[in-house]
């Protein structure tokens, strides 16, 4: 009499136990995400360094009217833009929020085998997701600043322009996951690519976070005596100019020993 053995359910693609493949699935993601972090600390630690060094003048007021001095350049022209407002930024967060609550929601239902609530969930994340896409495009386009108007307004564009690289990336992994889920490649027995995507979609939600918290807290510079690019010293102690003590023209020739003497007659 032979046992009948359940085997472990196998990768369809490696023949491995799905085990093995998550595990080192798992591995792969972490990597993802500390890159992705070492890129978005990148632009955060920019955006705050840029405000407390508030070099040439040109953090804020965004778009107000530089001098000669503060500029490399011809000095641009006041605009009368302001800050950006606090509320889309954590509004937008908070949608990202609930996309990364309804992915965990799916995998949970996935690992308890319910399919078709699964895929309902996952869609459901889907829409949340293109809905905060819209909402992030929407924020950039009615700054009530350019990308010209000074350094504060290229800080918060570069980092809005980073949530819409996320974003997409989200909506792409949510579309392939929720597929899956749907055509039964994602189970009970191999729920683990749902449980990455839920994972790097926390990581996302936590840089909404860091990025809202920056723009919203970090606005007027708390430099007050700027310098000026190049030389980094302070504005008080720029000397006026002056006229250089150089010599106004060329010394005479005088008469030396080695001047050749007249000819006599």
């Amino acid at each position: 009499m032979s046992d009948t053995v359940n085997p472990a359910p196998v990768s369809p693609t490696t023949g491995e136990p799905v085990q093995v493949v998550a595990a080192r699935n798992r591995l792969g993601i972490y990597f993802l995400i500390v890159i992705d972090f070492m890129g978005t600390m990148a632009l955060i630690i920019s955006y705050a360094y840029l405000w407390s060094l508030n070099v040439n003048n040109g953090w804020a007021p965004p778009g107000s009217q530089f001098t000669a001095f503060m500029s490399n350049g011809p000095a641009p022209s006041a605009t009368g833009t302001s800050f950006a407002a606090d509320w889309p930024f954590w509004v937008i967060t908070f949608a990202v929020l609930v996309t990364c609550a309804l992915t965990w929601w799916s995998y949970r239902l996935t690992r308890r085998g319910d399919q078709a609530v699964a895929t309902a969930v996952g869609a459901a994340a889907i829409v949340v997701a293109i809905a905060t896409l819209v909402a992030q495009w929407w924020q950039i386009s009615t700054l009530p600043f350019g990308a010209a108007n000074g350094t504060y307004a290229s800080a918060v564009l570069i980092l809005l322009s980073g949530n819409i690289v996320h974003l997409l990336v989200v909506i792409f992994l949510l579309l392939g996951i929720t597929n899956r889920v749907r055509m039964g490649l994602i189970s009970r027995s191999n729920p683990w690519q749902s449980q990455f995507v839920s994972i790097w979609i926390t990581w996302i939600a936590i840089a909404f976070i860091l990025g809202a918290f920056v723009t919203s807290t970090m606005k007027v510079s708390p430099n007050d005596n700027p310098t000026r690019f190049g030389g980094f010293e302070p504005r008080t102690s720029q000397p006026s100019p002056a006229a250089s003590a150089s010599p106004s023209a060329s010394p005479s020739p005088s008469a030396s020993p080695s001047a050749s003497p007249s000819p006599s007659s």
